[in-house]
């Protein structure tokens, strides 16, 4: 399910599994260019919501540092699984958490 056209807010989806190939694999691809631009323009280290205790609101808050180059590492070891799966005409398969 998570790839499917039809959601408008996520490409894939965290808790299920879902395969990637064709047009998703095209628009995962943009996304992570997309994000690899984005990040290009953060500070060395920058605080991310990650989720709440209990219930969301502002004292439940759970915040994470993330690390620019962290960030960077992964979105080219994806952009790099994406481009080995297309050259292989393989799919990518994506299992929730």
């Amino acid at each position: 399910e998570g790839a499917n056209l039809d959601h408008h807010n996520e490409l894939v989806d965290l808790y299920g599994g879902t395969e990637i190939d064709g047009y998703q694999l095209d628009r995962l691809e943009d996304e992570m260019k997309t994000a690899l631009e984005d990040v290009k323009h953060k500070p060395d280290q920058w605080k991310i919501l990650t989720g709440w205790n209990k219930c969301p609101a502002r004292e439940n808050e759970i915040w994470c540092v993330v690390d620019k180059m962290g960030i960077i590492e992964i979105i080219q070891r994806l952009l790099q699984l994406i481009a080995f799966a297309r050259t292989r005409k393989l799919k990518l398969i994506v299992s929730g958490d």
